[in-house]
């Protein structure tokens, strides 16, 4: 199994493109369930609705996609959303790209905020991952060497074409 562990802000969700949490928004649930056959939106607020839909980069999801489309991995969430969203919650943030099924876990939140022993010990309990990466703002080359896809502000071009080379060998 090939896995992307995968960083939310500043890799989809720009740093310059934040939404503040004061602006007002509202959303049609229903209708929003029924378009994506997704019931979890439901349990969304309207400021997560509003970042997965105007605020995550759609250049970022496209080539999150592609990359996904060509080596067949998965995604596990390693960003600190998972702190305050349940796995059906962030599958359906990801479901307005039809990304959904893509996600398949989050790593452990018993080590805080501290991504790297998060990640090993997800490594260590599933021996069959054959390949990953950990795509993040945050460089972790020094942890995790060349799987570490490191994004400024946003998962590019460059990162797409690194992360593509590590997961195809």
């Amino acid at each position: 199994m090939k896995v992307i562990f995968l960083d939310i802000d500043g890799v989809l969700y720009p740093c310059r493109k934040r939404i503040s949490p004061y602006t007002t928004f509202r959303f049609d649930r229903e209708q929003l369930v029924k378009h994506y056959q997704c019931a979890a939106i439901r349990d969304l607020s309207d400021y997560d609705l509003a970042c997965a839909q105007n605020g995550f980069a759609h250049s970022a999801i496209q080539l999150l996609k592609t990359l996904i489309q060509k080596s067949n991995a998965v995604i596990v969430i390693s960003s600190s959303w998972k702190f305050s969203h349940t796995l059906p919650q962030l599958k359906a943030l990801f479901a307005f790209y039809a990304l959904q099924d893509a996600i398949v876990d989050s790593t452990s939140n018993d080590y805080g905020f501290l991504k790297t022993p998060a990640i090993r010990a997800y490594l260590k309990d599933h021996p069959n991952i054959t390949q990953y990466i950990v795509v993040d703002d945050l460089n972790m080359e020094n942890e995790f060497h060349e799987h570490a896809i490191t994004c400024p502000d946003l998962f590019d071009e460059a990162c797409y074409q690194k992360a593509l080379n590590v997961l195809s060998h």
